[in-house]
This record gives structure tokens, sequence and C-alpha cells, in this order.
């Protein structure tokens, strides 16, 4: 559509100055200047949505919208990358809270196995002293 109308607007000036040109009310260095008119004019009202968004800089032209765009990306990845990282933090914090949990069950653990080995060696220890009183009654 942007490219029809800057055709029309083209055509429509080319139109007039050749008319002009041809009834003689214009000499030729204007002819020359309508006719690059018309050739401008066209062109910048199909590209109108890129000239908008040039800018001139000390460093030259630059097109506005490759920053905004670039900057816009950039904040999404940040944006996501710091959804993961929440992410990994989550589990992390997680695993070393199970990972305490754990070390808490196996100190129980283990307390309880010791006093069962103590438990263990006091009636070994009971079971002998038994077995000799046992051999004492039969000898």
């Amino acid at each position: 559509m942007k490219v029809l109308i800057g055709l029309l607007v083209f055509l429509c000036t080319a139109a007039i100055t050749v008319y002009l040109a041809a009834t003689k009310k214009i000499d030729t260095k204007l002819t020359v200047i309508l006719l690059g008119f018309a050739v401008v004019s066209g062109f910048v009202v199909a590209n109108y949505d890129v000239i908008k968004r040039l800018k001139v800089s000390g460093e030259g032209l630059e097109i506005e919208t490759a920053k905004r765009e670039i900057g816009e990306a950039k904040s999404k990845a940040l944006t996501e990358i710091e959804r993961e990282v929440e992410g990994h933090k989550e589990s992390i914090t997680m695993l070393i809270r199970t990972g305490n949990e754990l070390s808490g069950t196996l100190e129980k653990q283990k307390s309880i196995v010791n006093e069962m080995i103590k438990k263990a060696q006091s009636l070994e220890i009971q079971l002998q002293a038994d077995q000799k009183t046992l051999e004492d009654l039969k000898g």
C-alpha cells in the first residue's frame, strides 16, 4: 500500500511537471528540479516508516529501531536467565535442605546403632558370665 501511494505521488508530480514543461510554462532547469523532487517525494512516501526511524548522530545515520530491538532482546534474555537462575537457586536450596535432613537422620541412626552395639556387647559379657556360672554349677 505504501509503495502504491508513493508511486501515485511520483506520477502526479511528474505528470504536472511534464504538462507545465510541454506548455512552456516552466523552463528546462525547473523541469529537472521538479522531476527530481517527484522521484524523491515518491521514495519518501513509500519508505516513510524506515526514514522516520533514521537518526543522524555524530557517527552518521543510525536506525533507531535496531537499537531498540537489540535492547528488548537483551532485556528479554536477561529476564529468562534470571528466571533460570532463580529456579536453580530453589533447586539447590531444596537439595541442601534434603542433605541436612538426611545428615540428621544418619546421625540418629548412627547413635541407635552404637546403642545396639553396646547392648549386644553387654549381653555378650552377661552371656559369658552366665556360661561360667553354669559350668561352675555343673562341675
